[in-house]
Order: C-alpha cells, then sequence, then structure tokens
C-alpha cells in the first residue's frame, strides 16, 4: 500500500518511489535521510530549481518550491558502492508510488521466450500483487 507522505515515513526507512519529473522516469530505492528546509536542500548541490521546473511541465499548479516539503534520500547503488545524498520534495512523488521497502530480501527473476510481448506488462502484474519490481536488463 502507498503512503501519501513522505512525513508519515519513519527516518532511516527503506523507499521506493517515481517521480513525477517529465525527464527523470527511474524509480528510486533508497533511505530516508531527513527532513530538510528549502534553504538546506538549495545549497547541497543538486539543482532543484531546475528539477522543480521540470515537475511544473508536469504539474502546473505544483506549490511554489519554497513551499514544498523537503527530505534527504540516500541512494544505493546496484552492486554496491557509494551513496549519494539526494533532496528531493515530497509534491515531487508521482501519486501512489511512495511505499517502505520491508523486506530487504531480493528475488533475481528471469523470464525467457517474452516473443514480441511488453516486458513492463511482467512488471505491472508483480505491482498489482503487492511486489515492488523493476526491469534491470534487456536482452
Amino acid at each position: 500500500m502507498s503512503i501519501p507522505d513522505i512525513r508519515q515515513i519513519p527516518l532511516d526507512s527503506s523507499i521506493v518511489f517515481r517521480s513525477l519529473a517529465s525527464t527523470d522516469r527511474i524509480e528510486y530505492y533508497g533511505v530516508l535521510d531527513g527532513l530538510v528546509t528549502y534553504t538546506k536542500a538549495s545549497r547541497d548541490g543538486f539543482d532543484i530549481v531546475k528539477y522543480h521546473a521540470d515537475v511544473r511541465r508536469t504539474v502546473p499548479d505544483i506549490k511554489d518550491i519554497e513551499d514544498l516539503s523537503f527530505f534527504y534520500v540516500r541512494i544505493m547503488p546496484t552492486g554496491g558502492g557509494t551513496a549519494t545524498i539526494r533532496p528531493f520534495a515530497n509534491e515531487w512523488i508521482e501519486p501512489g508510488t511512495l511505499n517502505i521497502v520491508q523486506d530487504k530480501a531480493q528475488v533475481k527473476l528471469t523470464v525467457w521466450d517474452v516473443k514480441g510481448n511488453d516486458p513492463r506488462e511482467i512488471i505491472r502484474i508483480l505491482n498489482a500483487a503487492g511486489y515492488t519490481a523493476k526491469i534491470d536488463q534487456i536482452v
């Protein structure tokens, strides 16, 4: 079940969500690292003004950037490595996509003989059943 507001999630929870930005269609997996102000989020090297403008193309009536609910998400790269801590706004999250990842176990799944079918349909089926899933590679 999705969570409507980042402020309802305990710090250090593993989360997953998608953005409303038209140029950012990845699914974010990370850890909620803290809630921050606009001023703090704007000083951390990520261009939140540009990102907000991109979201505004999708959601023209979004609040002004200074009025958003900002948080830090610690994004861990697949396969290990150094985490990236990035500011994000609750209002930039695509509705219905913010979830706490309850179980940190990952299952690798291989599907053969797709034969012209859209492989994203597999993800839709898994998501509809309550699983968090993504396509890592199509070969």
